[in-house]
């Protein structure tokens, strides 16, 4: 048996993922869709891409929530958890579990809820 009895050759232009191999360019790069959709289908596209609902759903929800610096007891407040994870770096996810009380602190800080009673303490 020869090392080449087992040699597999390789299939350069397998696409993976519904990706494009390098060098195959799209049929429909750099055409009108009208030339490769079908007008039904257009009128698909189009609905799909309308804006339903309300607007304002993103932020119906949300409290505002205060955090306690571990060192200096310092508080800031924010408006709501998405705010305090954006501005201070840290995982929303735990900030979540501090407020509800299933963690104790995250990212440094003890957050808790405005209307929380144990805040006051640190005010």
């Amino acid at each position: 048996m020869d090392a080449w009895d087992l040699y597999i050759p390789f299939k350069p232009n397998r696409k993976r993922n519904g990706q494009f191999a390098v060098g195959n360019t799209p049929h429909s790069k750099g055409k009108p869709w009208s030339e490769w959709m079908s007008k039904d289908g257009q009128r698909r596209a189009l609905k799909g891409l309308k804006r339903t609902g309300d607007p304002n759903f993103g932020g119906v929800r949300k409290r505002p929530v205060a955090g306690v610096s571990i060192d200096t007891h310092k508080v800031c407040f924010f408006e709501s958890m998405r705010d305090a994870a954006r501005k201070t770096n840290t995982c929303y996810d735990s900030i979540v579990k501090t407020c509800k009380k299933d963690r104790h602190r995250a990212g440094r800080c003890m957050w808790f809820f405005v209307d929380d009673a144990e805040l006051k303490q640190y005010l």
